[in-house]
């Protein structure tokens, strides 16, 4: 995420929320990570969600009426331990879908921020990644890609990113 990328946000926050006042806006992600308060700024923001919580949003939203102050559910500490996710992503219609491996990143590159965003690189189990890969065929899905910010360091409980590609 950029400067550039963050103003971008910004605006497209502003010019949504100017066409549709009464719109729940939630924003989340690595800026939401990262710029909580240039975000609480905005007028008419319900919701800011950082990294670590962004696959509970639905669960978060009990009712998306406007509350006029954005309420923000952010951890400044992130897990560096193998993950589950408990869903199924849900590509209706498509037959490409997307499966998550692997997030966060070990690497210090001057201009990322994705080690202040994500953690540090962590792997999803196996038996969670084949898990969701079954349920993804059975919703009939023909291809996954695998995804990640840096699946070439994906390794858990032994397991390297040949082996979840075997399986």
């Amino acid at each position: 995420v950029t400067e550039g990328a963050e103003a971008k946000c910004r605006q497209a926050v502003r010019a949504v929320l100017r066409r549709s006042p009464q719109a729940y806006m939630v924003v989340t992600g690595c800026y939401a990570q990262v710029g909580v308060e240039a975000l609480q700024r905005i007028d008419g923001l319900d919701l800011i969600v950082g990294t670590a919580h962004k696959m509970q949003v639905a669960d978060l939203i009990d009712t998306p009426e406007k509350n006029g102050q954005a309420r923000v559910v952010h951890s400044t500490k992130i897990s560096r331990d193998d993950f589950t996710i408990d869903m199924v992503g849900n590509y209706a219609g498509q037959t490409r879908a997307n499966l998550k491996i692997q997030d966060g990143c070990n690497f210090a590159c001057a201009f990322c921020i994705i080690p202040f965003t994500r953690g540090g690189a962590r792997s999803r189990k196996l038996d969670d990644i084949v898990r969701e890969a079954h349920g993804l065929v059975a919703r009939g899905h023909r291809e996954l890609v695998l995804t990640g910010v840096n699946i070439g360091t994906y390794g858990s409980a032994g397991h390297d990113l040949l082996q979840v590609v075997q399986q």
